[in-house]
């Protein structure tokens, strides 16, 4: 199931990014950007941290206010600037 929702695009309120459009393999799982874009084109304040080994991470983000992949995933969901679907 994780990987399914890895890959699925209606996560994103206009089914346009899903949470594998930003990590790419030949910049370390990450999107290799200063600022990662979401929605719209629409630039963030942070880069997209590596997803690799993140459900080894005691604490998720680069702030750590996530304590779980779980807990992680509801937050670019949501988050207006990233995919922009309501909670």
């Amino acid at each position: 199931m994780g990987r399914t929702l890895f890959y699925d695009k209606k996560l994103s309120v206009d089914n346009s990014l899903a949470c594998r459009s930003l990590p790419q393999p030949r910049e370390w799982f990450t999107d290799g950007q200063k600022h990662s874009t979401g929605f719209r084109g629409q630039t963030g304040t942070r880069n997209a941290p590596t997803v690799v080994n993140a459900a080894y991470s005691p604490l998720q983000f680069w702030d750590g206010r996530a304590n779980s992949l779980e807990a992680q995933a509801a937050g670019p969901i949501a988050n207006p600037i990233e995919m922009n679907h309501p909670a």
